[in-house]
């Protein structure tokens, strides 16, 4: 079974103080790939951008998805932006919360099997609240509860 936590560590949650769209790309991709600024965040970002209707996601509730895949990953990369303040992320209801996910071409199905199992989570009762609260060390507890 796919566990969310396998993808998301405490330190890949992080409160985005910015609100401009680019920067909290930028953010999340540096994030998810461990604070390595390199040509594959540079990479990751436009190719986000470029294609913004496929590759970002709003699941409602306040939370949204911006994903691409790269060659040059060896596995799924995951960041957790939390915003000072909802805000228009690219279609639908303003977001407070946003999933950066960074896929390896080889990889997805489990893209697919992981990004189901977030869904269920941030459908669960009270998920929006805890999201909404940017309390990193209570995000990570209901994802570790989540997986139990």
């Amino acid at each position: 079974m796919t566990r969310l936590r396998d993808f998301i560590s405490s330190k890949r949650i992080v409160r985005v103080e910015d609100t401009n769209h680019r920067h909290i790309l930028e953010t999340l991709v540096t994030t998810a790939l461990d604070g390595r600024e390199n040509p594959i965040r540079d990479t990751a970002v436009k190719e986000i951008l470029a294609d913004r209707s496929a590759k970002e996601l709003n699941l409602g509730n306040g939370f949204a998805v911006s994903h691409t895949r790269l060659d040059a990953l060896d596995q799924i990369r995951v960041s957790i932006g939390l915003l000072p303040q909802p805000v228009k992320h690219y279609a639908g209801d303003p977001v407070h919360t946003v999933f950066c996910i960074l896929i390896p071409n080889a990889q997805y199905r489990p893209y697919l099997t992981f990004l189901a199992r977030l869904t269920r989570l941030i459908s669960t009762d009270g998920a929006a609240r805890v999201f909404l609260s940017a309390d990193v060390d209570r995000i990570s507890e209901i994802i570790a509860e989540f997986d139990e």
